[in-house]
């Protein structure tokens, strides 16, 4: 997503400047907590592109659900992808923008619009190595590239299969950020 938003990427690599200074040290769990616009970033990618796109769940007991019932024993699928953009939901949902995960936002609609690891007791048990192994390696890509496309967020066609898979992959360029100074 980087490559795609050079403003968010300018300003997630200014917030690893600012934590990592210069300095060509591994990420701590404690780096990562410094980086507030990391999450916001994180969880706003994971938003539009959930790992997991789609939820499975036995009905346990019998539920009447608008004009009908799901009887216990019924399989049931959330679709993560589409929860995630729609418009009941989510302001603009097919933007890409951290800041409406800016914990100074109060306006998040619904709690349980956001599951990118699942919900309750099965939700995903890898989650939080998971989430700081993708910062940690985030932030070193950032910090050490600078990440360009020539083609653009509106162009990316993506289709639905147990994650969301880019159907042209991802055609990015990695340029050092030494070259970029000169």
């Amino acid at each position: 997503m980087m490559a795609y938003h050079p403003d968010c990427q300018e300003k997630l690599y200014n917030e690893i400047k600012s934590v990592l200074g210069d300095s060509d040290r591994d990420v701590t769990d404690d780096d990562l907590k410094r980086m507030p616009y990391l999450e916001m970033v994180f969880k706003e990618t994971l938003r539009l592109f959930p790992i997991g796109a789609m939820l499975q769940r036995t009905v346990t007991e019998d539920i009447a659900i608008l004009s009908g019932y799901l009887p216990a024993g019924s399989s049931m699928t959330v679709s993560i992808f589409h929860l995630h953009r729609d418009p009941r939901f989510w302001d603009n949902p097919e933007a890409f923008d951290p800041e409406r995960f800016n914990p100074e936002n109060t306006d998040r609609g619904h709690n349980n619009a956001y599951i990118p690891f699942s919900l309750g007791p099965m939700d995903c048990l890898g989650r939080y190595f998971g989430t700081k192994l993708v910062k940690t390696i985030c932030t070193r890509i950032l910090r050490e590239y600078e990440l360009t496309s020539l083609s653009t967020y509106k162009d990316l066609r993506v289709t639905i299969c147990i994650s969301v898979v880019a159907l042209d992959g991802y055609k990015i360029t990695m340029k050092p950020r030494r070259q970029c100074a000169k």
